[in-house]
């Protein structure tokens, strides 16, 4: 399935400006396209929560003492930014 890109333009009266398209592959020939596009969008925001979680919170880089830390710190911290994300 291939998507073409939207056009948008800077500002008022300035040229218009294209995005890449977005190609996506799928396995299944018999899956309808409005199912394909919502399940790439479900995980398209699942990838946007990993990135954040990494990049922000720090998931997966413990600063800890305990071995066994290092097993219970990325649930704690997970299960806190789902909290923070719903209190949102």
């Amino acid at each position: 399935m291939v998507i073409a890109p939207l056009g948008y333009r800077l500002r008022n009266g300035s040229r218009m400006l294209y995005r890449q398209p977005v190609y996506l592959i799928c396995t299944d020939p018999d899956l309808p396209l409005e199912k394909l596009l919502q399940y790439y969008l479900w995980r398209w925001g699942i990838e946007v929560n990993f990135r954040e979680e990494k990049a922000i919170i720090g998931t997966g880089e413990a600063q800890v003492r305990i071995p066994s830390s290092n097993q219970h710190l990325p649930a704690v911290t997970v299960a806190a930014y789902a909290i923070l994300f719903d209190a949102a």
